[in-house]
């Protein structure tokens, strides 16, 4: 598939309901995870918080996780 989009959700069953949804209207995606590991990167002895991975790669966790310490639940 040409276009496939991310999904981050920490719930599955949301997850899964929003790919089933949007496949039914052709728009492709997959669900990524939240990875811990990119989490716990983002501790810093200098600033509140590091919103970049030391490594070159898992940018769009990152950025999932460092949107998910602003989300709160309502």
């Amino acid at each position: 598939l040409k276009d496939l989009g991310g999904i981050f959700s920490n719930d599955a069953e949301f997850a899964a309901k929003f790919k089933e949804l949007a496949e039914s209207v052709s728009d492709y995606s997959h669900v990524l995870p939240l990875s811990k590991a990119c989490d716990k990167e983002m501790n810093s002895l200098v600033a509140d918080l590091r919103n970049y991975p030391f490594h070159g790669y898992g940018g769009a966790i990152t950025a999932a996780m460092f949107l998910k310490r602003f989300v709160t639940d309502k």
